[in-house]
């Protein structure tokens, strides 16, 4: 059997009442990548609401996005969708892909603020959502999937919208979202 190298990634720390609360046992821990809360939570939820298939998770996520619980939300997913522009310059994301495509290597970048607005998005749910699993139960079952699984659809949602809207500017020209 061949063993998968280890990947390791900073935890961050929580902060919670102005009180930092470390849920690991120094400022940086790892874990590998590949333990079940990374694949596990998924597989079981595409198993057990969306009939084991990628491509019905796949239409359900569509559906949700165009007519269901994420249609309010869209318009706010693509409002920072330049990867070079910082934030302060709101322009659409046809201008920032052309823009993108027609940038020379000799140009200045600017910083990239969107992936990070993007990161702290997806961030924001450390505290409340990823590292509020204390019970030691399993990670697939009970409380801790049940508050992860809305926080994932969440997420696969919206990152797919906003490469969809990516693809179909460099492939149309337009959104068409």
């Amino acid at each position: 059997m061949t063993s998968r190298p280890s990947v390791q990634v900073p935890r961050p720390i929580c902060m919670r009442h102005g009180v930092r609360q470390m849920f690991s046992k120094a400022l940086v821990d790892t874990y590998i990548l590949d333990n079940p809360s990374d694949t596990g939570i998924l597989t079981a939820h595409v198993k057990a609401s969306h009939g084991g298939t990628a491509q019905t998770f796949a239409a359900d996520m569509v559906k949700e996005i165009k007519t269901g619980s994420f249609k309010s939300l869209t318009s706010s997913w693509l409002s920072c969708s330049s990867t070079t522009q910082p934030v302060a310059s709101k322009r659409s994301i046809d201008d920032d892909v052309t823009d993108f495509l027609s940038a020379r290597a000799t140009d200045a970048i600017t910083p990239l603020a969107c992936p990070l607005v993007w990161a702290s998005e997806s961030n924001a749910f450390d505290c409340s959502t990823v590292f509020s699993f204390t019970t030691g139960e399993d990670l697939c079952t009970g409380t801790y999937f049940n508050n992860a699984v809305p926080v994932i659809d969440l997420q696969i949602a919206k990152q797919g919208f906003r490469l969809a809207a990516w693809l179909n500017v460099l492939f149309d020209g337009a959104t068409e979202l």
